[in-house]
């Protein structure tokens, strides 16, 4: 029953905007994800973004991916370790949003979050197996 839950609720955000994913409010296929941060599409829409970073290999992302996403609340990046993860943001990260509450990043690959990063609305962190030193 979960299974199709799920399923009609991805149909409905879907129909959201099936050819513009910068209006959609969640982002869980990979390739559209890939596409949304290698590009830097990100919009103030994408409340929610989960994906299997062992799938995605050399993707590298801009300092700035996450600036136009204020709105983003929710993000999971999982999946197992190899050397890509730890090439993710090869110039580090300028910016990220205030509104986060859920933020799951296996392998997170800097030492430190922005300068911005706030943690006043976060209900769930889990940076395991991460190289953070400092929040």
């Amino acid at each position: 029953m979960h299974d199709i839950i799920q399923e009609l609720g991805r149909e409905i955000v879907r129909q959201e905007s099936s050819e513009d994913l910068r209006k959609r409010s969640r982002l869980w296929d990979t390739d559209e994800i890939c596409d949304v941060l290698k590009n830097d599409k990100g919009t103030e829409a994408i409340r929610s973004i989960s994906a299997d970073l062992s799938s995605i290999r050399k993707l590298k992302l801009s300092p700035r991916v996450f600036a136009n996403m204020a709105n983003l609340q929710f993000l999971e990046f999982r999946g197992e370790y190899d050397e890509y993860c730890l090439d993710l943001l090869p110039q580090g990260l300028q910016s990220f949003p205030t509104d986060i509450r859920y933020l799951h990043w296996i392998h997170y690959p800097l030492k430190s979050f922005p300068e911005n990063f706030s943690a006043e609305n976060l209900v769930i962190l889990d940076l395991s197996y991460s190289l953070v030193e400092k929040l």
